[in-house]
């Protein structure tokens, strides 16, 4: 996430949003969902929902702190902000 505030070009977003992004949250999120499946008998469907509400509440607060940070410190640091939002809070 970090390495997206350098890109310039196309391509750069692509591979640092796209390829390592995406593999990274992929190696993140799907065995949570796992560990979830293994570790609860009972009330399993509450369990996984609340392991997979993460996303949504993610979808929704990533976009908004970037549209009011992004005009007052600019699209880097942004962007870094973001990053050290999901290193200290991976699971949303």
């Amino acid at each position: 996430m970090v390495l997206t505030c350098f890109a310039r070009e196309y391509w750069q977003f692509f591979l640092t949003q796209g390829l390592c992004v995406g593999l990274g949250v992929g190696c993140l999120f799907l065995p949570s969902v796992a560990i979830v499946l293994t570790c609860f008998n009972k009330n399993l469907a509450l369990a996984t929902g609340a392991v997979v509400a993460g996303g949504s509440i993610g979808s929704v607060i990533y976009p908004i702190l970037f549209s009011h940070l992004q005009p007052k410190i600019g699209f880097g640091w942004a962007t870094r902000v973001i990053a050290f939002v999901n290193f200290f809070y991976p699971y949303y």
